[in-house]
């Protein structure tokens, strides 16, 4: 039987979270549904860019942004089983705001950017500005001050970055567009907002550790960037090196998932439980498994 997934219209998940997505249609069997509605709700507010996001090169950031950090905004705020008026509309311009974290991202990592990246930052940022006016006005909400302070808040640490390491608890501060929804649409409780925040250490960890060379090559100082510098200054690669440089990252991993499990039983979001399971799956596939065998 094909699932609804292969015939949602305007909408299929693509190979990056094809997998996962299909566990979490089992667990959750209306996520397809909510899915299609937010992506109905982005195609209005900007049928441009949805069309541009529909490129294949383009539909693993889409599917990260609908799916691995969407979906538990809308499983924090009470979905599916309270669905407000606003959830769809919300989810939508969480989705602008990811775009906006993307390309201002791309513009804080590198020291010189280009003139392209700083346009493509700023049209974002008119974006997700005008969408979430937009929401704010069909709903009536005002305009949240925070908003600002959010986006200022990720270009500090940006700065700071390059010369000292976030936090493992802190990485959050370098993804805070992600946070703009929740907070003032939806209007997350305290410990939802820290669910999220914790979820967002997870993944940024996660991102940092594969991303270790290219944070090297940007001067960025993540975590995994130090963690090397502490194993070996003159920054060798060894062999013996990497090795327990994959053994940290999977016990700095499995400690941002830890901190996540304290603040809730994830039983209660399916949707966030299996994205967590998959980090837990990828902190364990870190180590010295490299290594050539032994010949008998």
């Amino acid at each position: 039987m094909t699932s609804f997934s292969q015939t949602v219209r305007g909408w299929a998940p693509g190979a990056d979270v094809e997998e996962v997505w299909h566990v979490i249609e089992q667990r959750v069997p209306r996520a397809g549904d909510f899915i299609q509605a937010v992506c109905e709700r982005i195609r209005l507010f900007d049928g441009e860019l949805w069309a541009a996001m529909q490129e294949p090169s383009n539909q693993a950031r889409r599917d990260s942004y609908l799916v691995r950090y969407g979906l538990p905004v809308a499983e924090l705020a009470g979905w599916p089983g309270q669905v407000t008026d606003i959830l769809v509309d919300a989810l939508a311009a969480h989705f602008f705001w990811s775009m906006c974290w993307r390309k201002m991202d791309d513009v804080l990592d590198v020291p010189q950017p280009s003139a392209d990246a700083i346009a493509a930052m700023a049209t974002a940022v008119c974006r997700a500005s005008r969408v979430h006016t937009l929401v704010c006005e069909r709903h009536g909400l005002p305009w949240a001050d925070n908003v600002v302070g959010l986006l200022e808040s990720l270009c500090a640490t940006a700065a700071a970055e390059r010369r000292e390491c976030v936090p493992r608890d802190q990485i959050w501060r370098r993804a805070t567009p992600f946070l703009i929804a929740g907070r003032t649409l939806l209007r997350l409780g305290d410990e939802q907002d820290a669910i999220f925040r914790a979820y967002i250490n997870v993944d940024g960890l996660s991102h940092d550790i594969h991303d270790l060379l290219g944070d090297v090559r940007l001067g960025i100082r993540s975590l995994p960037s130090r963690w090397f510098d502490e194993l070996d200054h003159d920054r060798a690669f060894r062999r013996d090196i990497v090795d327990r440089w994959f053994l940290r990252g999977r016990s700095e991993l499995h400690g941002a998932i830890a901190d996540l499990r304290q603040l809730a039983a994830l039983g209660r979001y399916p949707v966030l439980d299996v994205l967590v399971q998959r980090h837990s799956e990828a902190a364990e596939s870190l180590g010295p498994h490299s290594r050539p065998k032994t010949a008998k």
